[in-house]
Formats: C-alpha cells, structure tokens, sequence
C-alpha cells in the first residue's frame, strides 16, 4: 500500500514539473516576442529596478542584454 501512495505522489510530482516546464517555456517565448516586436518598432519597455525605480529600456538594448536562449527543460523540483 504504501509503495502504491509512494507512487501516485512521484507521478504527481512528475505532473507538476512538467506543467511548471511548459509554464516556464510559455513565458519565455511571450517574453522574447514581445522584445523582438519592441525592438522593431524601435520601442521601449519599462523596468524594475532592485531599488524599486521604474526605468526605460530600448528593447534592443535588452535583446542583446538576453543571456539565455529558449529551452524546452527548465530546472526540476526535487
């Protein structure tokens, strides 16, 4: 019985990551889309500082800033 609970909650776990994953990879792509279509009309956006400014940003300038490219995995939950 308990192997069987063990179970349900590693699949459970499974589900939320996977979930999590395409939540993660969803926000990625809305969030390079809109730079590339910021950056074509020759646009800003606004940003948070740490220090809690709100500051102006050419989206070129944050494209080039853009470290990482998509990825279909993001980290897992253990």
């Amino acid at each position: 019985m308990k192997s069987i609970m063990k179970y349900r909650n590693m699949q459970k776990n499974e589900d939320i990551i996977e979930l999590s994953n395409k939540l993660h990879w969803g926000l990625e792509v809305a969030e390079q889309r809109l730079l590339e279509e910021t950056a074509a009309r020759n646009g800003s956006l606004c940003l948070g500082t740490p220090d809690g400014k709100v500051v102006s940003v050419p989206a070129k300038e944050l494209l080039k800033q853009r470290r990482r490219p998509f990825s279909r995995q993001c980290t897992t939950m253990e």
